[in-house]
C-alpha cells in the first residue's frame, strides 16, 4: 500500500493490488491513468476522500463531496479491446456483492440499471465507469462512485444514498469487499467466459418483460426488457420487433419504483 494513508483509511487490498489514497483529487480516473503510465507490475486503486472533477458516463459531472467512495481500479486487459465492456458488468457486480454484504441489505432490494447503476430500492446509489488507457491501451480502468451519506439532487434519474436507506457504513470497508468480490468476479470471468456474468447480471437486473426506456441516438424508445445479449447488448421488444442497443442511457419511468421492488 502506498501514498499517505491514514489509519481510518487503511485497507486491506487482494494480492496483485496497489492501493493509493488521497485526501483530494480532480479524478481518480486521471490520477489512475497517470499511474499506469509506467506500465506497473500491479493493479493500481486510487481512492479519494473527494473530488473537484469527479466524471459520470456519457461525460456528465460526477457531485464528490466528503463522505462517500469514490475510487478507480486500473486493471491489465487480458483479452482483446472488443471484450474489454464486459468488465463493466464484471465490476457492476462486484460492487452489488459489496454492497449487499457490508451494508446487510436484502439483495431484492439492490438491484442493477443498465448498464452500470446500482439501485437501492428503485433509486440510483452508485455508478461505474469504464475507460481504455495506459501503454498500448492495455489497461481497464474503472471508475466507481457509491453514494453513502449524500447523494446529488435534481438529477436525470431518482437518487438515493445508504444512510438514507438506513444502511450507514464507512468507504474503507466497502472498498475492500468491493476490491476482493472484483478479484472473485474476474477470475470467474477469465475461466469461464461472459455467460455467468451475463446471467447474474439479469437475476439482478429488471424482470424480463418490465418497460425499459432508453435514450440512445435519437428519441427516447420504450420497450419490454428482454436480457441482454452475448456481449451485453441490451434487448428490448419494441411493437413486436426485438431490438439491440450497445449503448445509450436508460431513462426514469413513474413505474420505475414498482418494477424494482419498492412497495
Amino acid at each position: 500500500m502506498t501514498g499517505s494513508v491514514s489509519p481510518e483509511a487503511a485497507v486491506e487490498a487482494p494480492p496483485g493490488f496497489t492501493l493509493h489514497w488521497r485526501e483530494s483529487v480532480g479524478s481518480t480516473m486521471d490520477e489512475a491513468r497517470a499511474l499506469i503510465e509506467s506500465d506497473p507490475p500491479t493493479a493500481q486503486i486510487v481512492w479519494a476522500g473527494e473530488q473537484m472533477a469527479g466524471r459520470g458516463r456519457l461525460g456528465r459531472s460526477w457531485s464528490s463531496p466528503p463522505g462517500n467512495l469514490y475510487a478507480t481500479t486500473a486493471i491489465r486487459n487480458p483479452r482483446g479491446a472488443a471484450e474489454a465492456p464486459e468488465c463493466s458488468f464484471i465490476a457492476v457486480l462486484a460492487m452489488r456483492d459489496a454492497m449487499i454484504a457490508v451494508t446487510g441489505l436484502p439483495s431484492e432490494q439492490v438491484r442493477l440499471k443498465w448498464p452500470n447503476d446500482i439501485l437501492v430500492n428503485g433509486a440510483k446509489a452508485a455508478g461505474l465507469l469504464l475507460e481504455m488507457g495506459g501503454p498500448r491501451n492495455g489497461w481497464i480502468l474503472i471508475g466507481s462512485g457509491v453514494n453513502i451519506t449524500s447523494h446529488p439532487p435534481d438529477t436525470p434519474y431518482p437518487a438515493t444514498d445508504l444512510a438514507g436507506e438506513g444502511a450507514p457504513i464507512k468507504p474503507g470497508d466497502l472498498l475492500g469487499r468491493y476490491l476482493f468480490a472484483l478479484s472473485t468476479r474476474r477470475e470467474t470471468w477469465r475461466l469461464q467466459g461472459f455467460e455467468p456474468i451475463r446471467r447474474d447480471w439479469m437475476a439482478a437486473g429488471p424482470p424480463l418483460g418490465a418497460p425499459v426506456t432508453i435514450r440512445a441516438d435519437a428519441a427516447p424508445v420504450t420497450g419490454a426488457f428482454k436480457g441482454l445479449d452475448t456481449r451485453g447488448g441490451l434487448l428490448l421488444e419494441c411493437e413486436g420487433v426485438t431490438r439491440k442497443f450497445d449503448a445509450g442511457d436508460v431513462l426514469a419511468a413513474p413505474a420505475d419504483r414498482a418494477v424494482f421492488g419498492e412497495s
